[in-house]
């Protein structure tokens, strides 16, 4: 009667069996290259701008919030009295649905289109750039929060007024030459005299 060793070296042997790649009979098994990833620094995190909303002094989180959003790096430009911002297109799937007459523009897929900002778009790009923290009376200190949906009114309502964000021009999507060949298309935006490549 086979012994509880003999079956646990029988499933020892058919688990090293299986967890390896097949190799044909008397092959030599080549050791593995092993990476080594301990000199690799993963990037730090990025620390948020701390924004406290204090009443009657909401004028200073939206100024905060005015200087948050100058940040080039967001993509968050003014386009006369409009925040806007630089979105790839996708072709929707066609439906039965008769579209409206602004829609009626035949655009390739992945052409580039600017979108303005509502309000709500506001908040998350705010929520997502910075710290928020509001005074909580319940625990007598300040707790964080997210975007007050006055900060992101008074900041649209401004309409150009002590902005300081990047004013956009043009947007403009071609292949970009490289190695004497076109490469994958690119989305370049202009900022001031210069183009510079965004996302």
């Amino acid at each position: 009667m086979p012994s509880a060793t003999d079956g646990h070296d029988q499933l020892d042997a058919f688990m090293r069996a299986t967890a390896r790649p097949w190799s044909p009979p008397g092959a030599v098994e080549r050791p593995r290259p092993v990476e080594i990833v301990s000199t690799l620094q993963a990037e730090p995190p990025r620390v948020k701008p701390l924004i406290k909303v204090v009443k009657r002094e909401i004028h200073r989180a939206v100024n905060q919030a005015v200087a948050v959003l100058s940040n080039r790096d967001f993509g968050i430009f003014s386009r006369a009295d409009e925040l806007v911002r630089p979105v790839t297109h996708r072709t929707p799937s066609q439906t039965l649905t008769v579209a409206k007459q602004g829609e009626n523009v035949s655009r390739p897929d992945g052409s580039v289109i600017v979108t303005a900002l509502t309000e709500a778009a506001l908040i998350e790009v705010l929520t997502e750039t910075a710290l928020f923290m509001k005074f909580n009376l319940r625990v007598n200190d300040f707790v964080p929060c997210d975007c007050p949906p006055e900060v992101a009114k008074m900041v649209l309502a401004r309409k150009g007024h002590n902005w300081t964000m990047p004013r956009l021009k043009a947007v403009i999507s071609a292949p970009t030459l490289r190695h004497g060949r076109y490469g994958p298309q690119r989305t370049w935006v202009r900022r001031g005299h210069r183009l510079a490549p965004c996302g």
